[in-house]
């Protein structure tokens, strides 16, 4: 299992912009919720025996972003942040999915990405899923079409996407898009443009 350190006062909360959730602890002039849980064990438990969506999973600096594919915002900025990481020999970005409650399309987009995940084909339906200007029921029809994938979830898949969302309130987060940033000594946590600013 992967083991981050979280030291008194070196967990930093950012500015956050994006779709904010309406079930999560509420953000008070932008700062991060109050965590449920120890944030560095939630986040460790959280990646252990995935794969990185793009990175080597060696690399010091590990992202962890948290997606609503119905949220405009986590539309146009994961893919920034998968850019810069992609360009960045030491880190490593995992996706996790957290569909807000009153996005109707983004559960079934995540029970997608997490039946792709389970296929090895998750990149290429990520992608397919943030193609156009909004996610649309056609664009669903075409990704499960197009990579043979059956949108009816199975236990497993609901177990794995309930433990991703589980891990998305005990860590505070109560926005998306959002990010966060573990270096083996620290957790960072933020928006899309202080992530860019620490993968420089």
């Amino acid at each position: 299992m992967t083991k981050f350190k979280s030291a008194n006062g070196a967990v930093v909360a950012l500015g956050l912009l994006g779709c904010a959730s309406m079930i999560s602890t509420a953000f008070a002039h932008g700062r991060l919720g109050r965590a449920t849980h120890d944030r560095a064990g939630v986040l460790a438990a959280l990646i252990s025996g995935q794969k990185p969506f793009t990175g080597k999973e060696r690399a010091p600096v590990k992202v962890v972003g948290f997606i609503d594919y119905e949220c405009p915002a986590c539309r146009i900025q994961f893919q920034q942040v998968e850019a810069k990481v992609a360009k960045t020999k030491n880190a490593c970005l995992y996706i996790e999915q957290a569909p807000l409650p009153y996005h109707k399309l983004a559960k079934p987009a995540a029970i997608l990405a997490v039946k792709a995940e389970s296929k090895g084909i998750y990149p290429a339906v990520h992608l397919s899923l943030l193609k156009g200007h909004e996610l649309s029921n056609e664009t669903l029809k075409k990704v499960c079409k197009r990579f043979g994938i059956d949108d009816r979830a199975t236990a497993s898949n609901a177990a794995t996407l309930t433990r991703e969302y589980k891990a998305f309130n005990q860590l505070g987060i109560a926005q998306v898009p959002f990010f966060v940033v573990a270096d083996g000594k620290t957790l960072r946590f933020g928006n899309t443009k202080k992530t860019l600013e620490l993968l420089r």
